[in-house]
């Protein structure tokens, strides 16, 4: 068997929706390897390695569904779960991120499946990062302890940009350089303002500038 973790405890990126969750996995994304292989020497085969495993849930997601594209083809939960550890240590995947898990709870009694989706990808025994709006944590907080323990242990809150923050600035002023003759406005003196009106929250604000545009 891999020597890895039989359970890895996930670490779940939460926040309001539009907080750019998902331009943060994509950026993560680009910063690491393309997938590569390894010479191991005549007469073997290259052992192919793989940086990541992405996955973007929708609503009608199921819990094996996130663990079939990484696994070959399909199977049972568990024999799927096997295959993925397996695999996940042989190509040396350092991390699995799921996106968009709020998805999978569009119904009111779609948590026992959440769980299971959740629980399954921490079987694979690597670290786990899935990202979620805070709908997702309520229905999680709704689980028994013991679900709650393993899913909602490590929660790191993407929080709105400070209106006089330098990254708020910065932003605005990229935005600005897009059409100066028609944004008009001060990135550094009218920040506050814009952050006002859009609550900080970065799709709100991009909405706010096509509608002024």
């Amino acid at each position: 068997l891999p020597p890895l973790p039989s359970f890895s405890p996930p670490v779940c990126l939460t926040g309001l929706p539009g907080t750019v969750k998902t331009e943060l996995f994509k950026a993560l994304l680009r910063l690491l390897p393309a997938p590569s292989e390894i010479e191991v020497g005549s007469g073997y085969n290259p052992i192919p390695c793989q940086s990541y495993w992405y996955f973007t849930i929708n609503a009608s997601a199921a819990p094996s569904d996130l663990l079939i594209p990484f696994c070959g083809g399909k199977d049972i939960l568990k024999n799927l779960v096997i295959t993925g550890r397996k695999l996940a240590f042989l190509k040396g995947v350092p991390i699995y991120i799921a996106d968009e898990v709020q998805h999978a709870t569009a119904s009111s009694t779609a948590n026992t499946r959440l769980t299971q989706m959740l629980l399954s990808v921490g079987y694979l025994g690597i670290p786990f990062v899935f990202g979620a709006n805070y709908s997702l944590i309520y229905r999680l907080m709704q689980r028994p302890d013991e679900d709650q323990q393993r899913l909602l242990a490590d929660i790191d809150v993407l929080l709105p940009d400070d209106p006089e923050s330098e990254d708020w600035i910065e932003m605005l002023t990229a935005q600005k350089r897009i059409a100066p003759d028609v944004f008009a406005f001060d990135p550094k003196k009218d920040g506050p303002a814009i952050h006002g009106y859009c609550a900080g929250i970065k799709r709100e604000e991009k909405y706010l500038l096509l509608a002024a545009f």
